[in-house]
């Protein structure tokens, strides 16, 4: 994947939400395995969002946590970066949340 980012010149890369989770995949954890090697051997700005924001928190040592109940809703923010800019409403539900992230240069997350 690494070489596939440099080959193709991407100015970003977006990882998404998916009907994977994080407490129960045993592929979610080799994916944050793969994704560790990514992060690490490129510079192109990466927005991890709901299932791509955990793989990236495990990825760089963080934890994710079962919620007790699911949680939804929307969202407001504003972004000001490479990925984004300006105000953005997002609609979000989850069972599994980020409790820890580390090395992130910021993190939204809904109150």
């Amino acid at each position: 994947m690494v070489a596939s980012l440099e080959e193709h010149h991407w100015d970003a890369v977006v990882l998404s939400g998916s009907s994977l989770n994080m407490s129960q995949s045993l592929s979610a954890a080799a994916l944050a395995k793969d994704l560790m090697v990514l992060l690490r051997c490129t510079d192109v700005p990466i927005l991890g969002v709901c299932f791509g924001m955990q793989l990236m928190a495990v990825a760089y040592g963080g934890e994710v946590a079962r919620l007790d109940e699911a949680r939804q809703g929307t969202f407001e923010l504003t972004a000001d970066g490479p990925l984004a800019s300006g105000r953005i409403e997002a609609f979000f539900h989850h069972q599994d949340a980020v409790v820890e992230a580390r090395g992130a240069a910021r993190v939204a997350l809904p109150e």
